[in-house]
């Protein structure tokens, strides 16, 4: 291959959880030293780690199988070295960090050119580009040193040449001639203005415990920019120096406030006035049902659910169809009235539902017609709900008294009645309605919308309807 880049690494800023970091640097040795870990490198890969919380540098270890964030192995693309490849970590990266990828190639070379024998063009090859890329690794390290202009004249020096007791506890610094010197932290004889709250310590000049007093502060010096969060605290501040004056509008954040519980404001709902208290806000669809507080608030979201639950639910049976019943004289066996079966969901276990019929029918006899209200929980059998009377007779929920045959006539009976189903949420609750009739001469026949006959234009036509309606409790 050719090294066609300049550069022998590669960063990258870490999103959250990454374990892969592909590079495209050309590399020469994927394997892994059999040294435990001890040589820091995965073949030329080394990788280095610079936490975004504190920037602490850290180099990652090697391995096979990594298991966790500071060890990594390295797999060539498409196993070619040539085209980079990718850093794998053993756990995921936190956001932010700093993953530096670089090659680093022993400083050897691993040629050896026989005299008379074959030269191999890709070995030699090889053998260039390691060179090349020793060279890279090398500038990359020049970089980062510290230079001299070229024009510094040639009897400037650049060495320290005391031994580590003499220059103990000195600094790094330049004679007059620009040369490089070991210097005392202080030169010659120093001293401070104590009034300056100042203070000379082991030779080393720092401000004083309560040095800085208000006479040292310029007016306006000090804004919120140069006061660390949490830095001023009561024992800092004189008994009732602060008040309304002294506070700018808008001049307290709500970053400088203390922390509010979470699913909390501040208010007031203690009755009388008084300093601004938290008040709890309660996330609860029912908000909070029996168990509700008359000083809590509610979300946006559970007043919307509340309203949603109890919207009115409301069902509509309304049918013109016209059929025929023959019915059961002075019997308790009923025949059920086609179209009449009308089904709701309630929202609410503990409702109750307001049943209202409006029946319309013709008559081929008089007499006395009797319905019946049966009742189905969630598809189950039907069977007449509560309230019949008892005694002898024919019993039914409500009757019409037809008292004459009409061959035009049609009658119409409306009936309401709140009903307390045993069902649990999520349950259907159906209701129809089946008939008798007692005290009639045959035939004992109910046309359902209509009279006997639709055939004149004086026979009539009608609708009927069943209206359920939840009642919340």
């Amino acid at each position: 291959m050719a090294l066609s880049g300049t550069t022998n690494k590669q960063s990258f800023t870490a999103t959250a959880s990454q374990t892969a970091f592909v590079f495209s640097i050309p590399f020469f040795d994927a394997t892994r030293a059999s040294d435990s870990g001890t040589t820091l490198k995965f073949g030329d890969i080394k990788v280095t780690r610079q936490a975004a919380s504190d920037g602490v540098i850290t180099e990652l270890t090697p391995a096979d199988s990594p298991s966790a964030v500071n060890q990594f192995k390295v797999a060539a693309t498409n196993g070619d070295p040539a085209q980079g490849g990718t850093v794998t970590i053993g756990a995921g990266a936190t956001v932010n960090d700093i993953y530096t990828v670089e090659r680093d190639v022993s400083y050897t070379q691993e040629y050896d050119l026989q005299e008379g024998s074959t030269i191999d063009p890709t070995a030699l090859n090889k053998a260039f580009d390691r060179v090349v890329a020793q060279n890279q690794q090398q500038n990359d390290e020049f970089s980062r040193t510290i230079t001299f202009p070229v024009t510094d004249a040639d009897t400037t020096t650049y060495n320290v040449d005391s031994s580590t007791t003499d220059r103990a506890g000195k600094i790094l610094g330049f004679d007059s001639n620009g040369s490089i010197t070991e210097l005392a932290q202080i030169q010659g004889s120093a001293s401070v203005d104590t009034s300056r709250g100042l203070q000379l310590v082991n030779n080393q000049v720092g401000v004083k415990d309560d040095g800085i007093t208000n006479s040292l502060i310029a007016d306006d010096a000090v804004d919120t920019a140069q006061i660390a969060n949490d830095a001023v605290e009561q024992a800092q501040i004189a008994d009732n120096a602060v008040g309304t004056a002294q506070v700018a509008n808008s001049a307290i954040t709500k970053a400088k406030i203390e922390n509010v519980t979470n699913m909390r404001v501040l208010g007031n709902t203690s009755g009388s006035d008084t300093a601004p208290q938290e008040v709890s806000v309660l996330d609860e669809d029912d908000l909070g049902g029996a168990t509700s507080s008359p000083t809590a608030l509610a979300t946006q979201q559970s007043i919307k659910s509340y309203v949603d639950l109890y919207k009115p639910n409301v069902v509509n049976n309304f049918f013109n169809t016209r059929s025929i019943h023959t019915l059961n004289v002075d019997s308790q066996t009923f025949i059920d009235i086609d179209n009449t079966e009308t089904t709701i969901t309630p929202k609410v276990a503990s409702s109750k539902l307001l049943v209202s019929f409006s029946i319309s029918f013709g008559t081929a006899q008089g007499g006395k017609f009797h319905f019946k209200i049966n009742e189905s929980i969630n598809g189950g059998a039907y069977s007449a709900v509560t309230g019949l009377p008892t005694g002898t007779g024919v019993k039914s929920h409500f009757v019409t008294d037809v008292d004459r045959d009409d061959n035009e006539n049609i009658t119409n009976v409306s009936y309401q009645v709140l009903l307390e189903p045993s069902y649990t949420a999520g349950q259907t609750v159906s209701y129809k309605l089946s008939a008798g009739v007692a005290n009639a001469a045959s035939p004992y026949v109910l046309y359902m919308n209509s009279s006997e006959t639709i055939t004149q234009n004086d026979d009539s036509l009608s609708t009927s309807s069943i209206v359920i309606q939840e009642i919340y409790q």
